[in-house]
């Protein structure tokens, strides 16, 4: 596995993170490239990709980049140029994939590469855009406006970022939790002050209601059993290929047509190496006794990296939030 990323604290980060997922499955990271966002030709990250394609064992590359869309292009195009699209799986970070959301083209000639998002019912979440349109967006907009969005406010029923059905989960929660405060109060304003922030976090973490992305409940503040969707590039198009969540695991999809992997065939690769030619040529010369095979087939060392990483990332962030939440003076109504 060989990990790209950017030289700063997100960098470092996600380059912990995923290299202790690995080891922790007995996989190791071949080479960590971290880029700068001040180089403006994109030099380092076309020599990263150079050093990967020349010198490099592996053909799994982790893309963690957290960075400007004009650099975010730039490795597309990169991979395009140094003709990498079906020698090499890229696992894309969701800056990545969001640009390739917003821009299909892109990821188009990238077979194989992989991207992981929320798990969502679009039907439902469909049917909250239409509901916002009969209520009236104008009005929404206005009042969005005057709670202090100064910038031209405007929303698209069409479009779909990849995190706008846990944000519209997460309305859902607030709307819940107000209206079992305001159930509370009536009758008796003073049982339940609007200032008690520890009360109001404990009704939000009661909640249980269904929602775009699945059943939302909580644990210790924790969102229990969360989904996410892995997909797969395809000549038309991404297909979803697998789910993930912390109680079930992994759970492969049913496909209408046969995946079609970077040799042009259905055959999963077993292996997340390059040849053996290849390998013999690189380390022959150089420590031969150093050299790892790795044991885990193809669609293992991939599960590893995606779910664990990114499951384990999101509690990080979610328990971060929390202690910084702590931190704050009179921030208690803002720990849930």
């Amino acid at each position: 596995m060989t990990i790209i990323t950017t030289a700063d604290t997100y960098g470092s980060s996600a380059s912990t993170q995923i290299t202790k997922a690995l080891a922790d499955a007995a996989v190791s990271v071949e080479k960590t490239y971290y880029l700068t966002d001040t180089d403006s030709g994109n030099g380092t990250l076309v020599t990263a990709l150079q050093d990967i394609q020349t010198n490099l064992i592996t053909r799994i590359v982790v893309v963690a980049l957290a960075t400007s869309d004009v650099h975010l292009r730039s490795f597309f195009f990169s991979i395009v140029g140094l003709n990498m699209t079906t020698s090499h799986i890229f696992l894309l970070s969701d800056s990545l994939c969001q640009l390739a959301l917003l821009n299909p083209t892109l990821r188009l000639p990238l077979v194989a590469s992989l991207c992981v998002s929320p798990s969502f019912n679009k039907d439902q979440y469909q049917a909250t855009y239409t509901d916002m349109l009969k209520r009236g967006q104008a009005d929404a907009v206005s009042l969005m406006q005057q709670a202090g969005f100064q910038q031209a406010v405007q929303c698209s029923p069409t479009y779909t970022d990849m995190y706008s059905p846990f944000a519209n989960d997460a309305a859902l929660v607030i709307v819940d939790a107000v209206n079992r405060i305001t159930t509370l109060r009536q009758g008796n304003a003073s049982s339940f002050p609007l200032s008690n922030g520890t009360a109001i976090r404990e009704v939000i973490r009661a909640t249980r209601l269904l929602g775009t992305t699945g059943i939302i409940s909580f644990s210790g503040g924790d969102r229990v059993e969360a989904s996410y969707t892995i997909n797969l590039q395809q000549a038309s198009g991404p297909v979803d290929y697998a789910s993930w969540n912390a109680a079930t695991g992994m759970q492969t999809l049913p496909l209408l047509n046969p995946i079609l992997w970077g040799d042009n065939t259905s055959t999963i690769p077993k292996s997340s190496t390059r040849s053996v030619s290849f390998v013999v040529l690189r380390t022959a010369t150089t420590n031969p006794a150093g050299v790892v095979f790795s044991v885990v087939g193809f669609v293992v060392t991939i599960g590893v990296v995606v779910f664990c990483y990114k499951h384990k990332k999101m509690q990080d962030e979610l328990k971060a939030a929390q202690r910084a939440a702590r931190a704050t003076p009179g921030a208690a109504a803002q720990k849930a």
